[in-house]
């Protein structure tokens, strides 16, 4: 089950991951708060379950007094940590093909 999300995941990543600042804002850009933090989990699943990057994995909480904070949260840790992650290993080339996005 687990193998089968990944899957799923890494197939979304490949056509619907985004790839900067620019293309994450654009994502979220008209969605409720709550739409919010569903995609930008959606965008970190993709790459700690699809990609099994799994330095990059979060604990997952639904409170709604919580949502503005996990909004900033999450947006900061694709931002600063998890793109910058990811363009390297573009650049760089220098993981397992099945691992390695593609440019």
């Amino acid at each position: 089950e687990r193998y089968a999300a990944a899957l799923d995941l890494y197939s979304a990543w490949k056509s619907q991951g985004v790839r900067n600042a620019a293309e994450l804002a654009k994502a979220l850009e008209g969605l409720s708060e709550p739409d919010q933090v569903a995609e930008l989990r959606r965008q970190v699943e993709m790459r700690t379950v699809g990609l099994g990057w799994t330095e990059f994995e979060t604990k997952w909480g639904f409170f709604a007094d919580e949502r503005k904070h996990k909004i900033k949260d999450l947006t900061l840790m694709l931002e600063k940590d998890i793109l910058p992650h990811e363009m390297a290993l573009r650049r760089l080339k220098s993981c397992q093909p099945q691992l390695c996005p593609r440019s």
